[in-house]
Formats: C-alpha cells, structure tokens, sequence
C-alpha cells in the first residue's frame, strides 16, 4: 500500500515538473519585441508629405485638427491622417540591411511613394511576391510591414479633405435652397414657401442636418449643370454649393475650395427637404350597430 502511495506521489511529481519545464523553458530566452518602424509618437508629428508620380500631398497640424495644404487650405478628414500617422508604430515583419539587397528591383530607388514624416522619410517599394508584405526603406534599414497603406498612400489632394459639409461649430441663420428658403427670426424660422402643415421641429431638422452630414466621398471639382444652394452663418460668412443631382446620387460641389462632396439620395434629401407633419388621425366612422 505505501508503495503504491509512493509510486502515485513520484508521478504527481513527474507530471508538476513537466508542466513547469513547458510553462517556463528555462534555459531559453523569450522572442525580443520586434520594434516598431519610428521612435516618433503621433502627437510629434506637425506635417506629413506624400510624394508620388511627382505629386506632392501635404498635410499641417493646426490648432483644431490639420489641413489639406494649397492655395485653398482644406480641413483634413481626421480618419485619413490617423490612418497614416499609424504607419509610425508599425511593427516590421522581417528587416534587412539595405545594403544586402537590390534596391532598384524591389522599387525603393527610386521608390514608388515617399512619406515624410516631419523630417522623417519612409520609402514605399514593391510586395513580396510569397506572403505580400510591403517592402519600405528608412535609412540604411529595408522593412517588410503589411501592405495596408497602399490605399491611402494613392489617394489624391480632394480626398484628404474632411467629408463634412460645414465647418465645426457652423451657426446657421438662412438656407437657401432651389425650393424652399428658411431665415431665422428672433421667435424661430421663417419658411418660404410656407408649407400648410409643418412640423414644428422641421425648420430645426433641416438646419441639424447640415451641420451633422458627412459626404460618403470628396472629389476633385468638376464644372456641370447645377442648382445653387447658399447657406448665411451668424458671422456674416456665405457658403455657396452648385447642387446636382441623378441615378440615386447628389453632389454639393465648393468650386471656391476645389472639391465636390458625393452623397447618396437618401443622405441628400433630409438636406433639401422639410419633414412633413403627420396627417392626424380621424375618428373611425361609428357603424349603424353602434348606434343601437
């Protein structure tokens, strides 16, 4: 009997020293962190540049975001530039030294695409053909990151911008549009033409809707037949749009910044519309059973 105890207490102690020698591998050294690309934090960072085919986008932080740089600054959709600031803390899949390799076969001299990060430069070149990871370049190191920025990286200067239609904080006091006018009074909205039945929170609807709508897509301006639209802000400012609309998609284009916003009709008509009180509801037709 205390042989059997003994015999099931060595192995009790077998199986703990095995689970141990697993858990714990002693005598091997856990895998180094790989590092990620740059030593730069996204809040460092105060301008971007893309240069591609010999375009150049750039990119600035100011005060309440960044912009679009040009003749005609534009707000700068906050997605995009997050999506590119994330290049920064990328975490390489393999590396090489530079000098190893032929860096004109894989497209890194010259390279495809540069982004420079302040004064940061990350060379975009070809994919490995075997998994399709990335090749880029920083200094005298070539890394393979996964090929998730190619995208963005091809973008043109309009689609940087910010999709929304107005500028944060936009304090609306008329809206001019091709079937109906609202200005704001002291004791709410004047609507022209003054529709028989209204709701009385549809002037409000209508104006919330221009401050909160965000184009699916931003273009590059194009010239076409189009409908004015003006909206007056409390500051005096006129925001002017060219209103075009077919095939179940409408475009507010700013020829003043270059850009066309494009949304489907479903984003659009809240826009252009007002919303409709509901018919009320009749008495039902009392029945001649009823009667008796």
């Amino acid at each position: 009997m205390k042989t059997r105890v003994l015999l099931n207490l060595f192995l009790l102690i077998g199986v703990l020293v095995l689970i141990a020698v697993v858990f714990y591998k002693p005598g091997i050294e856990p895998p180094k962190e790989i590092p990620p690309l740059t030593t730069l934090t996204r809040e460092q960072v105060a301008k971007i540049e893309i240069i591609r085919d010999g375009n150049t986008v750039k990119l600035e932080r100011v005060k309440n975001g960044w912009q679009v740089v040009g003749a005609v600054p534009l707000a700068a959709d906050t997605t995009q530039v997050d999506a590119l600031l994330a290049l920064l803390d990328t975490r390489p899949q393999r590396s090489y030294a530079a000098n190893t390799l032929d860096l004109a076969k894989l497209n890194l001299q010259p390279a495809q695409t540069t982004v420079h990060f302040d004064t940061t430069e990350i060379c975009f070149g070809d994919t490995d053909p075997l998994d399709g990871l990335r090749y880029v370049q920083l200094g005298d190191q070539v890394h393979l990151i996964m090929d998730s920025y190619q995208s963005i990286l091809q973008s043109k200067r309009a689609q940087f911008a910010s999709r929304k239609l107005l500028p944060a904080g936009a304090d609306i006091v008329a809206l001019d549009l091709p079937k109906l006018k609202l200005t704001k009074q002291d004791k709410g909205w004047k609507v022209e033409p003054a529709p028989e039945k209204l709701s009385a929170d549809a002037p409000q609807k209508l104006v919330q809707a221009w401050k909160n709508t965000s184009a699916l897509w931003v273009r590059e301006y194009q010239k076409a037949a189009s409908q004015p639209v003006s909206i007056t802000l409390a500051d005096g400012k006129h925001i002017a749009f060219e209103l075009r609309g077919g095939d179940g998609e409408y475009v507010l284009a700013r020829p003043d910044l270059g850009v066309q916003y494009q949304l489907p009709e479903d984003m659009a008509k809240p826009l252009l519309e007002l919303h409709q009180a509901e018919p009320e509801a009749q008495d039902a037709p009392t029945s001649k059973a009823d009667d008796l």
